[in-house]
């Protein structure tokens, strides 16, 4: 990938191995080798590539799913979070790369919250869920990003000053029998109610029927209860 830096095609096939080998539990070899660098490294040379991005990130999807000590380290630090929001505001439309970058954030979120923040990601996010409000995948992640950012009170202030609240409530509704999109979106709820003020803007918006529906739905999921 390093020696031909200038050639996507290159770029794409060599991002699909690595995300091969990654499933085999190689995950710790590929990024002492500096492997989720090169990957960075390629989402960066070819932003306006969507297949690019789509495989660079499903490879680092791999890392993630397979190993999770790699889940932090994909995203550790202000660049890789950058490389993330670039991906996504570049390719807004494409759905993949939304629910690829979601994802990323959504795990990134439980250490990274001041860099996410710091670099606009809950615009982003809040971006991407609008334009995606019928991509379940999508909405899961994005919920998830922002009730893992939202557990800074500052954060759960701006996502509801954001209109975040809506947002949210407007996924759970459209994937009413999705129960990924059902426990994410209470959680998200959950947790912007740090304050006062973010609460009674939670109950204005009609949360409580949102949520007593949702339980419903999915009465036999854990998770969502």
């Amino acid at each position: 990938m390093a020696a031909h830096a200038g050639d996507a095609d290159v770029q794409i096939h060599a991002c699909g191995a690595m995300g091969n080998l990654a499933i085999d539990d190689n995950t710790t070899a590929i990024a002492a080798a500096g492997g989720i660098d090169v990957v960075l490294t390629a989402m960066t040379t070819y932003l306006g590539h969507e297949d690019v991005q789509v495989a660079g990130r499903r490879a680092l999807d791999n890392f993630t799913i397979s190993d999770n000590k790699m889940a932090n380290a994909v995203t550790d630090g202000i660049h890789g979070i950058r490389v993330m929001l670039s991906a996504m505001t570049a390719h807004m439309d494409h759905a993949v790369v939304q629910e690829h970058g979601c994802a990323a954030l959504h795990i990134s979120a439980q250490n990274n919250r001041a860099d996410i923040t710091a670099t606009g990601g809950i615009t982003v996010v809040l971006v991407a869920m609008k334009t995606h409000v019928g991509h379940a995948g999508v909405q899961e992640h994005s919920s998830g990003a922002l009730g893992n950012l939202a557990c800074i009170v500052e954060n759960a202030t701006a996502i509801r000053v954001a209109g975040g609240i809506g947002v949210v409530m407007t996924g759970m509704k459209a994937h009413v029998r999705h129960a990924g999109v059902g426990q994410t979106g209470c959680a998200a709820l959950a947790n912007i109610g740090n304050s006062k003020d973010d609460r009674t803007a939670i109950l204005a918006a009609g949360a409580i029927c949102m949520v007593l529906s949702t339980m419903t739905s999915h009465s036999t999921d854990p998770g969502v209860q």
